[in-house]
């Protein structure tokens, strides 16, 4: 059975386009990596400063392997345009 993490962002105001396209950069990475079935970036309609990723994953473990796969330094900058920490959760 595959198993979906939901990951929520929040950009600080005046940054939602540069994060957008930072994620959006590595997620063909994201894709590629073993045991991804999925991934989509979306905004919220109703908060345009809200960003989500979905994505569907074989098991947990790849889900974990796959931040090897994205470039160093990529998560300080998206951390800096965020306007707090990201948060994610697994669900099935």
């Amino acid at each position: 059975m595959s198993l979906t993490r939901i990951n929520h962002f929040t950009a600080k105001p005046g940054a939602v386009d540069e994060l957008f396209a930072l994620i959006d950069s590595f997620l063909p990475m994201i894709r590629e990596s073993e045991g991804c079935l999925e991934a989509r970036l979306m905004r919220d309609v109703d908060d345009p400063n809200r960003i989500v990723v979905v994505e569907v994953w074989r098991d947990q473990a790849a889900h974990r392997a796959s931040a090897a796969n994205v470039p160093s330094g990529t998560f300080e900058k998206a951390m800096a345009l965020m306007s707090g920490p990201p948060s994610g959760a697994y669900y099935q």
